[in-house]
């Protein structure tokens, strides 16, 4: 179904948005799993999600994380941290696992940047609940070496940020090493 209306078979439009409860976890995890944001506007107990449709004119579009997606991250998460200035020994297959063990969390939450088809970037992490409300936990951020300094960190991250405040987080952690 997805897919049918990223061919935009009623007009030109760049999103769909819908209203779903924000207590309901289960749904949201759902229409995130299809590619829905939480844009951060509210009316009463529920929260608007939106699904970004692919913007033809430049090919780069951000979409939610997706597990099927999980070789590309790896891949990604491999080559970016290998390199300078981490110059870590990442085996790629480790780093799929890695991503994977993230993406199976129930809390989980990424975001994947697609240029002209291609995953070039994720952004990826848990939320866990405390006593003062849930927080947000970001484990990785990685760009492709090859698509690095050209602002796509920098976008994910905004829109990883909107989104959690969307979704009512108190709190964000940024992981570095």
């Amino acid at each position: 179904m997805i897919e049918y209306i990223r061919t935009k078979p009623f007009g030109n439009s760049d999103r769909v948005a819908l209203m779903c409860n924000k207590n309901n976890y289960a749904a949201r995890k759902l229409y995130e799993s299809k590619g829905f944001s939480a844009t951060g506007d509210e009316e009463d107990d529920e929260i608007e999600l939106v699904l970004n449709l692919e913007n033809h004119n430049t090919g780069e579009s951000i979409y939610n994380c997706l597990i099927d997606h999980a070789d590309r991250y790896g891949e990604i998460y491999a080559a970016a941290f290998s390199g300078e200035p981490w110059n870590d020994p990442w085996k790629t297959e480790d780093a799929v696992t890695h991503v994977k063990e993230l993406l199976e969390s129930k809390q989980s939450y990424g975001l994947e940047y697609v240029k002209d088809g291609k995953i070039i970037g994720f952004i990826l992490g848990t939320s866990m609940m405390f006593h003062y409300g849930r927080t947000f936990e970001i484990n990785d951020l990685a760009v492709d070496p090859d698509y690095q300094k050209q602002g796509i960190a920098n976008q994910l991250m905004d829109r990883m940020l909107s989104d959690l405040c969307g979704m009512g987080c108190a709190g964000v952690h940024l992981i570095t090493a």
